[in-house]
């Protein structure tokens, strides 16, 4: 058994609140990890009249655009310790979601830190992110925060297992940010079936958990809900009682990026219940 390594942190930027709210949970977590921060930005394509009577500018038309960009993203931190961080800022034409998983496709990231407000239908259509559309096409963890924040520190984790193919995928590299922040693990084995047999598979698996989380010496504690009625809310419930810095999720199997607006799946449900930030990562 090995755990991943936490090298390079990608974190989107525009000039809004939520955007800098990702830099203090990457902040945290760099300083920990020893990693370095790769800042990047989605700029709309200039569209005017000589635009439009040539087609199509190349990309150098507008360095002068972009050299400014980086600057005054760079002007926008005012910490001489995030800049230590810091690796690249890198401007990017197009929108949120393509800029962001085309990158990821051509630089080896090891997690995306990014805001998400989402709470509804409605905020999910008209969002410039798309988070599951992200841990989906790109197979990364994404960090996602959906409140306001000026300070963080990683110290209470959250962990669900479920009865999902892919409950295993995120527990790497939950064991990763609990072992370089010192941070507990709370286990919460979720079964809302009194199936016998779904419940020892659980078990099962919880099993396997403590034992991988032991292995590399993270604290950890367990409980479990089976009943008919164990659900998302059992999972906010301990994530307030225990006043979690992190949940970690599974997201969606059998992923489709219009249905996701509409759904009610299990991360859809976290995100719009608690401000909690979240992270979801799949491998399958």
């Amino acid at each position: 058994m090995s755990i991943p390594s936490i090298n390079k942190i990608l974190v989107p930027f525009d000039f809004g609140d939520q955007f800098n709210s990702s830099f203090v949970i990457a902040k945290e977590i760099a300083l920990k990890t020893g990693s370095k921060i790769t800042i990047i930005h989605a700029m709309s394509t200039p569209v005017n009249f000589g635009f439009a009577s040539k087609l199509l500018y190349p990309v150098f038309k507008y360095s002068k655009i972009i050299t400014q960009k980086k600057q005054l993203i760079l002007n926008q931190l005012h910490d001489d310790e995030m800049m230590q961080l810091i690796d690249e800022v890198v401007v990017k034409f197009g929108s949120w979601n393509n800029v962001i998983t085309q990158y990821c496709n051509q630089t080896k990231l090891d997690l995306i830190i990014a805001p998400n407000f989402s709470k509804n239908v409605f905020e999910r259509l008209f969002s410039n992110i798309n988070v599951l559309d992200i841990i989906e096409k790109t197979k990364i963890p994404v960090i996602s925060i959906n409140k306001i924040i000026e300070t963080y520190c990683l110290n209470k984790i959250v962990l669900p297992i479920r009865d999902v193919d892919n409950w295993f995928d995120k527990i790497p590299f939950t064991t990763v940010l609990a072992k370089f922040s010192n941070a507990k693990i709370f286990i919460i084995g979720l079964s809302n079936s009194n199936s016998q047999q779904l419940i020892e598979k659980l078990q099962s698996n919880i099993n396997y958990c403590k034992s991988y989380l032991s292995k590399f010496g993270v604290e950890y504690e367990c409980c479990e809900k089976f009943s008919d009625k164990a659900n998302y809310e059992d999972v906010i419930l301990l994530a307030q009682y225990k006043q979690a810095d992190l949940i970690v999720i599974s997201p969606p199997l059998h992923y489709h990026k219009f249905k996701s607006y509409f759904n009610n799946n299990f991360y859809n449900k976290i995100i719009a219940t608690t401000n909690i930030p979240v992270m979801g990562h799949t491998l399958i």
